[in-house]
């Protein structure tokens, strides 16, 4: 099977992950001398990884020990022991292991000056070294009082609370070559085992919880003043400007760090103006953030690379690009996706579903353009939905079986809309020990390996636009606005395509009805140009801008005087006024600046203003709708009784493959789902 082929295959066939072998990240040792692995009796996980081979799942996978263990030591007991137990009965298909980077603490102690240190952490190597090891060490990446997460399997007795400094540092060259050993001699293993041809892929992982995330994004901590990071952050500075003269004109800096304090990196929109960072005024912060962004992207390829010159080219992934959901997600280096989708040596990518919009009853979500991502790699989406067998959580558990089943067919239905991969994930333990959810999965299986077959082709009218380049400057609450404003589009009873802007040139716009540009464009009249040649006569444009004070086209009102304004106006129309490259605002028809304030939609204004448009909703207000050129499907918040909008032709039901005779009325309860496929 050749790398194109792989990638098909893990395409159209879902994934099982499960916590086997899993262990601690940095790597320490047991009262043994072993690795220590939180559950070491693997028969619990390898029947459920028996059970998802029998329902159908082809593919599985799991956090594969690196059998990097210090400096310069390498054992492959317990990956061995895990390949050996996944592969004992006969029954999996192929493998993709996960790998974790990150660094063995002795190797912290080792190079001081390769390691991470937060803003309030020493500056000189020797203080930094005197921290590897002790309660200031944060070995996570994040803040935990009880220590490493791992799902109530083992109990960590060292808390991980107020770390001054952190592991490798992203930009250190010492890191990717060390790392990159440990990396080429594991393949190496692996592609010389009995096993070789059973690995479909291989998939990176590294940084905070392997997700290629800087360490402490999710606490809210400011990083990197280590050593590396300065010297490196310095070399691409003065590359950029040319002289250290041109350097400090640009940014007007001050104090002796290179690197921007924490009240410069990220400022609200109260102690600022407004919605954006200031091309002048934020321009070092802006710097750092493309900066890490690009070392990010480094670490990456490098990675990549080295799988594919160790293989025959198979496929490569990783844990990127979150802009759909996280905040702080320029501090992460997370904003390299248009590099990244043109890289040779990264092949898929994924990420864990949106966890504000998951629930039953919820329309779910992702946490990327799925759409532009699949147009040139593979998008593989982690449904880690929980079940109502998940204990000890509280991340929009179903309740009951049926809201498990609803979930897991709209899960699915969401990636076959978008042509993406999925798998599922036992992240606790015992998630799906349970008949009636394998029969599902089962039945789920059948369906989307006979639906797979057939060409995938988008049927949305309503397209949303993502800019990176917006997103590198806006503050990080905006996120979170961004993401209830998207929400509540999706419960508007309509299918909807997410793409990124510079995908707009490869997009087919001949459908679109409704295009939504979710943060100001960096457009040059030419951009502009192009996007109006690309869209429909009939196609109207609605863009968002800042939360309070941004303008744009108020064509269109909503009744109640408590909801917000929007802007909506034709494609021969659209926002011509920029400031440092950024469409901000227009004057409307009389020539007048009016404000804008998407963003606060609820799905009722929304209605409002596809009602200005000519999208056909296919559904009721409060009913998500996934469809493509294979399926169509609707999962509403509450009871509904309906007549779907939907072509005339035949269908049959997803699950039961029963005939729907169209024109009759869908019944669908509250927080449960149903697809029709098309014949």
């Amino acid at each position: 099977m050749n790398k194109t082929q792989a990638l098909e295959y893990l395409r159209n066939n879902p994934v099982f992950w499960s916590r086997l072998g899993f262990c601690y990240d940095p790597p320490i040792a047991d009262e043994k001398g072993d690795p220590l692995v939180f559950q070491p009796d693997f028969s619990r996980q390898l029947k459920i990884h028996d059970d998802f081979s029998d329902a159908g799942v082809k593919i599985h996978t799991c956090i594969l020990h690196s059998g990097w263990i210090g400096v310069e030591k390498y054992d492959y007991s317990l990956c061995d022991k895990v390949l050996n137990g996944i592969f004992a009965s006969g029954k999996t298909k192929y493998f993709i292991p996960r790998i974790k980077l990150n660094v063995p603490v002795d190797w912290c102690y080792k190079n001081p000056e390769e390691i991470l240190v937060y803003e309030n952490g020493p500056r000189l190597a020797e203080d930094i070294r005197r921290l590897v090891g002790t309660e200031k060490h944060d070995w996570l990446g994040y803040d935990s009082p009880v220590g490493y997460y791992n799902a109530g399997a083992w109990k960590d007795t060292r808390p991980n609370v107020g770390g001054l400094v952190s592991l490798q540092s992203f930009s250190s060259e010492k890191w990717l070559n060390d790392a990159g050993e440990a990396l080429k001699r594991l393949v190496i293993h692996l592609e010389n085992s009995p096993y070789a041809d059973k690995i479909l892929a291989y998939h990176i992982a590294y940084g905070a919880c392997g997700e290629s995330m800087l360490w402490g994004r999710q606490n809210g901590k400011f990083g990197d003043y280590g050593i590396s990071n300065r010297k490196h952050f310095h070399k691409w500075a003065l590359k950029k400007y040319g002289s250290e003269k041109e350097l400090e004109k640009a940014w007007g800096r001050f104090g002796e760090d290179i690197i921007p304090p924490s009240h410069l990196r990220e400022k609200t929109p109260e102690s600022s103006n407004g919605f954006y960072k200031d091309d002048l005024l934020d321009r070092w912060s802006i710097d750092y953030d493309l900066f890490t962004s690009e070392i990010n992207v480094r670490a990456l390829e490098h990675f990549g690379k080295i799988v594919k010159e160790n293989t025959k080219d198979k496929p490569v992934g990783a844990f990127y690009g979150y802009v759909m959901m996280m905040e702080r997600t320029a501090y992460s280096g997370h904003l390299g996706w248009e590099k990244l989708l043109s890289s040779r040596y990264v092949d898929f990518f994924a990420a864990p579903k949106s966890y504000i919009r998951c629930c039953p009853g919820e329309p779910g979500g992702e946490m990327v353009p799925a759409i532009s991502v699949n147009r040139q790699r593979l998008w593989v989406d982690e449904c880690d939905n929980r079940t109502h067998l998940t204990v000890g959580d509280n991340h929009q558990n179903a309740s009951t079986p049926e809201e498990t089943y609803a979930v897991q067919l709209r899960e699915m239905c969401k990636n076959i809309s978008h042509n993406s991969g999925l798998w599922y994930m036992d992240l606790g333990g015992g998630w799906y020990d349970d008949s009636g959810i394998m029969n599902n999965i089962s039945h789920l299986m059948k369906a989307s390996e006979k639906i797979r077959l057939s060409e995938h082709k988008s049927c949305a009218k309503i397209v949303v636009i993502v800019d990176e380049k917006s997103i590198m400057k806006t503050y990080p609450n905006v996120t979170r606005k961004t993401e209830d404003f998207l929400r509540e589009l999706q419960l508007c009873g309509a299918p909807i395509d997410i793409i990124f802007s510079f995908d707009t040139n490869c997009h087919d716009f001949s459908k679109a009805k409704l295009v939504v540009i979710l943060t100001p464009l960096y457009m040059n009249e030419e951009k502009r140009a192009f996007l109006k040649e690309r869209l429909p006569d009939n196609c109207k444009i609605a863009f968002c801008g800042k939360t309070e004070g941004d303008f744009g086209f108020k064509l269109c009102e909503t009744k109640s005087p408590d909801a917000p304004t929007y802007a909506i106006c034709s494609k021969d129309v659209l926002p011509i006024i920029e400031k440092d490259g950024i469409c901000i605002c227009a004057e409307n028809q009389n020539g007048d600046i009016e404000i804008s304030d998407i963003l606060k939609m609820r799905v009722e204004d929304i209605k409002t203003m596809l009602s200005h448009t000519d999208v056909l909703c296919l559904a009721p207000t409060e009913c998500a709708v996934y469809e493509d050129s294979r399926i169509v499907s609707f999962f509403p918040r509450k009871n509904m009784t309906f007549v779907p909008n939907i072509s005339k032709g035949k269908y049959r039901d997803f699950m039961t493959e029963e005939p729907y005779i169209w024109g009759t009325p869908l019944k669908i309860k509250a927080k449960s789902g149903l697809a029709l496929i098309k014949e």
